[in-house]
């Protein structure tokens, strides 16, 4: 476990655009993973209709 005080520093060092940036990458993956999950349950469904 880090220390709480150890743990604000580090915030603190965080600028404000890397943390937007960190932010859009974050969406950009969740994005990629649902897309992926979508086409998987498609996939399934066409499979069930055989």
């Amino acid at each position: 476990m880090m220390d709480r005080r150890e743990y604000r520093t580090r915030i603190r060092e965080v600028t404000p655009e890397l943390k937007h940036k960190h932010q859009m990458e974050m969406v950009e993956e969740a994005w990629k993973l649902f897309n992926w999950m979508h086409n998987e349950m498609k996939k399934q469904d066409r499979l069930n209709d055989y």
